[in-house]
C-alpha cells in the first residue's frame, strides 16, 4: 500500500486582497501570502503577487510566501513573484499540476527565474526550490530542493543538467507523468523519497557519480521495470528504496559488479533479476508532450516518456506526427534545440555515443484571438474564467467564436447597477447575476458598475420617564419621547443613565419587558425589522439596611437611638452610609471595662463614655462590659515606743512598728495600753499632736486621704512624794 508522504495543512488568514489571502505583521507592516480556511484549491488561473497591499489605510510589504500556501491548487496556471518577497516556505507549490508558468521579478535580490526557466531558484545557492511542468532546469543550477516538483503530474519529461549535484527530499515525488529519467554524472546524492510515487516511471538511469541514495528514493514506482545503475562500487541502500516497484523489474549493472550488488539486500530484494551489461549500450529516452506522437523503431510515444536501449554508434530516426489542428513546437536533444533541423517531420540522431534524452512538444496551430477587456467599478466583482475583477480593468485573450459567461458578485449591501458591452446597455439581460456574450467576433469591452442597495428604514421611538436619561446616536432623551430613523437590519444600542441615587426600574421594547437583559446600563436591539418603541423608567434606589447588635454585660448600660441596653443583647437597623454613636453609662462605682466592635478591641477609642462608627457599610456587632472601679489605698504606719502597746484591730504593736494598707476615706481606731506605772507620754498623727483626741485610752483617725503615720510614746508615771 502506497501512503501519502505530505500532509495538507489548513491555515487561517487575516485578510483577503484581490483574491489573495494574507497574514499580517502589524508591527513590521509586512504581509505573508497564505491560504484560506479550506484544505486545497484556494487559487485559480493566473496569480500575480503584488509588492505591497493596502489594508485599513495601512501599507504592508509582501515579504514572504508561507508554508504550503499554494499546496494542491490544481487550478493555478501561472504565478508571478514580486521583488519584495525574501522568504518562500517549503512545499509551497506541491500538487499544483495545472501550473505552467513561474516568473520571479528580475529585481528580486533573493530569488530568480533565470532564462525564463519557469522555476524559482535561490540566487546565492543556485538551488531550484519550485518548478512546474514547463520548467527547463538551467545549467547553473547545482541542486534540486525538497518538494521542488512534488505532485507535478503534468511533468512528462525533464532534463537534469550536469551542473546538478544533489536531488532533494520528494523533489519529484508523485510526478505521475514521468516515464523515464536519466540522472547526470554530476549528481552525487539522491534524497529520501526523491522519485517516490511516480506511478508511470518505467526506467531510470543512475550514474556512477552517485554515492548516496536516500530512504525510499524510488518507493511505490509501480511500473518501474528497468533500472540502469552505472555505480561500479555499490553501497548499502535502504530496504524501501525500490519497494513496491514492478514485480518483473530488472536491474542492469556494470560488468563484473553483480556479486557486489548481491551483497546488499537493498539492491536485490525487489528485482526479478540482476543482469550485467555485456557491451556498451545507451538509453534513448523519448518524451512526447501535447497533441502528437513520436515514432522510433515502430513504437509510438505519446504524452509519456519511453526509454529504448540502443547500441553504441546506432543512428536513430524519429518521426513526428502532430494531431489534427496541432503542429510540432520543439525538438530538443539533451538541452540542444534541433527543431530547425527537422525535415518532413523527421529527425535523425547519428551515431549515439551516450545516454540521450529527446524531448518533443506539440502545440495547437494558433487560433485567431481577440481581447476581452472587463472593467469593474464600485463595490462588487466580475468573474470570468476563474479570475475575479474588482475596481480595476483586466484584459483576457479569447479565441474567435468563444462564448464568455460573466458572473457578477455585488458586495453585501450592494447591487448591480449597469452592464455595458461596448456602448450597449445589457443590464436587463442579466439573469441570476450572470450574462453570456455569445461567439465573440472582435475585441470586446465590458463595463460593469455596482451601487448601494437603498436601505429600508424604520422609526425608533425612545421614551425616558423618571430621574434618568436614555442616549442613542449621541442624542439624550430625558422626561420625553424622541423619534429616530434607523436602517433595516441595523443594530441599536441604547445607554441608560440614572440620576444619582436612582436606578433603572424597567425597560420595555414594545410590550416586552427586557429589563433583565440590560447589561452595564446598556441594551442592544439586534437587526431592526419594524417600527420599534423603547420605554425606560427610573426609580429611587432603596437604602441598604444593616444590623447593629449591642450586647451590654455587667453593671452599666449602652444606649442607642433612645433605647437602653442592660445585661442583654438588642439589635437595631441602621442605614448604609449613616453614622452610629453609642453612649455607655456605668453604675456608680463602676466603669467601662472593654468595648469590642466586630471582634476588634476599640476600648481605647471610647471618649466621654461614647463610641462612634461613621459611614456604616455592613452588619455591626458591639459588646460592652463594665467593671467595678478599684478603691484607692494608703499606708498606715504605726509605731509604739516604751512600756506599753497600741492595738489596731487584732494587731498589737509594742516597742516596734507595723504598716497596714487602708482604703481611701476609711477610718482607723486604736486602743492604747500603758504598762503599770506608765502612761501615754505623746501621741502624734502625721507628726501632729493628737493627745487631745484620746478618750479612755482610745482614739480614731477619720477619713484617711493620704499615707498616715501614728506614733505613740509611753513614759513612766511620776511617783507620789511620800512625806
Amino acid at each position: 500500500m502506497c501512503l501519502l508522504s505530505s500532509s495538507q495543512i489548513s491555515k487561517a488568514y487575516d485578510v483577503e486582497v484581490d483574491g489573495i489571502y494574507y497574514n499580517l505583521n502589524t508591527v513590521k507592516q509586512t504581509a505573508e501570502v497564505t491560504r484560506n480556511n479550506t484544505n486545497t484549491g484556494d487559487y485559480y488561473g493566473s496569480v500575480a503577487i503584488p509588492n505591497t497591499i493596502r489594508v485599513n489605510g495601512n501599507t504592508y510589504t509582501v515579504t514572504s510566501i508561507g508554508f504550503q500556501a499554494f499546496y494542491g491548487c490544481s487550478g493555478l496556471t501561472s504565478i508571478t513573484i514580486p521583488n519584495s518577497v525574501s522568504s518562500i516556505g517549503n512545499d509551497t507549490f506541491s500538487f499544483c499540476n495545472g501550473l505552467t508558468s513561474i516568473t520571479v521579478d528580475s529585481n528580486n535580490p533573493k530569488y530568480d527565474s533565470r532564462g525564463k526557466c519557469n522555476a524559482i531558484i535561490e540566487t546565492t545557492t543556485n538551488q531550484l526550490i519550485a518548478g512546474c511542468k514547463n520548467t527547463v532546469i538551467p545549467n547553473s543550477v547545482t541542486s534540486i530542493g525538497d518538494f521542488a516538483f512534488q505532485g507535478c503530474s503534468g511533468l512528462t519529461s525533464i532534463t537534469i543538467p550536469n551542473s546538478v549535484t544533489s536531488i532533494g527530499y520528494l523533489a519529484f515525488g508523485y510526478c505521475n507523468g514521468l516515464t523515464s529519467i536519466t540522472i547526470p554524472n554530476s549528481v552525487t546524492s539522491i534524497g529520501n523519497y526523491a522519485f517516490s510515487y511516480c506511478s508511470d516511471l518505467m526506467s531510470i538511469t543512475i550514474p556512477n557519480s552517485v554515492s548516496y541514495i536516500g530512504d525510499a528514493a524510488f518507493f511505490c514506482c509501480r511500473n518501474l521495470s528497468l533500472v540502469f545503475s552505472n555505480i561500479k562500487k555499490p553501497f548499502a541502500i535502504d530496504g524501501y528504496t525500490f519497494s513496491l516497484i514492478s514485480g518483473s523489474a530488472i536491474l542492469y549493472v556494470p560488468k563484473g559488479t553483480k556479486s557486489s550488488y548481491q551483497a546488499f539486500s537493498g539492491w536485490t530484494s525487489h528485482f526479478a533479476d540482476i543482469i550485467e551489461e555485456s557491451g556498451t549500450q545507451y538509453s534513448l529516452s523519448i518524451t512526447a508532450s501535447g497533441n502528437g506522437s513520436v515514432t522510433y523503431n515502430g513504437t509510438a510515444v505519446k504524452n509519456r516518456t519511453t526509454t529504448f536501449t540502443v547500441d553504441e554508434g546506432t543512428s536513430a530516426t524519429l518521426t513526428f506526427t502532430p494531431d489534427n489542428g496541432y503542429q510540432l513546437a520543439s525538438v530538443k536533444v539533451g538541452s540542444t534545440d534541433v527543431t530547425s533541423r527537422v525535415s518532413n517531420n523527421k529527425y535523425t540522431i547519428s551515431s549515439i555515443s551516450a545516454n540521450t534524452n529527446v524531448t518533443v512538444t506539440f502545440e495547437a496551430i494558433p487560433a485567431v484571438t481577440y481581447s476581452l477587456k472587463i472593467t469593474a467599478s464600485g463595490n462588487g466583482s466580475v468573474t470570468y474564467n476563474g479570475t475575479a475583477v474588482k475596481n480595476k480593468t483586466t484584459t483576457f485573450t479569447v479565441d474567435e467564436g468563444t462564448s464568455a459567461t460573466l458572473t457578477f458578485t455585488p458586495d453585501n449591501g450592494y447591487q448591480l447597477a449597469s452592464v455595458k458591452v461596448g456602448n450597449t446597455d445589457v443590464t436587463s439581460r442579466v439573469s441570476n447575476n450572470k450574462y453570456t456574450i455569445s461567439s465573440i467576433p472582435a475585441n470586446t469591452n465590458v463595463t460593469v458598475t455596482f451601487e448601494a442597495i437603498p436601505p429600508v428604514t424604520y422609526t425608533l421611538n425612545i421614551t425616558a420617564s423618571g430621574s434618568g436619561s436614555a442616549s442613542y446616536a449621541g442624542t439624550t432623551v430625558r422626561g420625553r419621547t424622541t423619534s429616530f430613523t434607523v436602517d433595516e437590519g441595523s443594530s441599536v444600542t441604547i445607554t441608560f443613565t440614572p440620576d444619582t441615587s436612582y436606578r433603572i426600574a424597567s425597560v420595555k421594547v414594545g410590550n416586552t419587558d427586557v429589563t433583565t437583559n440590560v447589561r452595564n446600563n446598556q441594551y442592544t436591539i439586534s437587526s431592526i425589522t419594524a417600527n420599534t418603541t423603547v420605554a425606560v423608567t427610573f426609580e429611587v434606589i432603596p437604602p441598604t439596611v444593616y444590623s447593629l447588635t449591642i450586647t451590654a454585660s455587667g453593671n452599666g448600660t449602652a444606649s442607642y437611638g433612645g433605647t437602653t441596653v442592660r445585661s442583654k443583647t438588642t439589635t437595631f437597623e441602621v442605614t448604609e452610609g449613616s453614622s452610629v454613636s453609642v453612649t455607655f453609662a456605668p453604675d456608680n462605682g463602676y466603669r467601662v471595662a472593654s468595648v469590642w466592635v466586630n471582634n476588634t478591641h476599640v476600648t481605647a477609642n471610647v471618649k466621654n463614655n461614647q463610641y462612634s462608627i461613621s459611614n456604616v457599610s455592613g452588619d455591626i456587632t458591639m459588646n460592652v462590659a463594665f467593671e467595678e472601679i478599684p478603691a484607692t489605698t494608703y499606708t498606715l504606719s504605726v509605731t509604739a515606743t516604751g512600756n506599753g502597746s497600741i492595738a489596731y484591730g487584732d494587731n498589737e504593736i509594742r516597742n516596734g512598728s507595723n504598716t497596714f494598707t487602708v482604703n481611701e476615706g476609711t477610718y482607723a481606731s486604736f486602743v492604747l495600753t500603758a504598762d503599770i506605772g506608765f502612761r501615754v507620754g505623746s501621741l502624734k498623727v502625721n507628726n501632729a499632736d493628737y493627745m487631745s483626741n484620746v478618750k479612755d485610752n482610745q482614739f480614731t483617725v477619720n477619713d484617711i486621704t493620704r499615707n498616715t503615720t501614728v506614733s505613740v510614746v509611753f513614759e513612766e508615771r511620776e511617783k507620789a512624794l511620800t512625806l
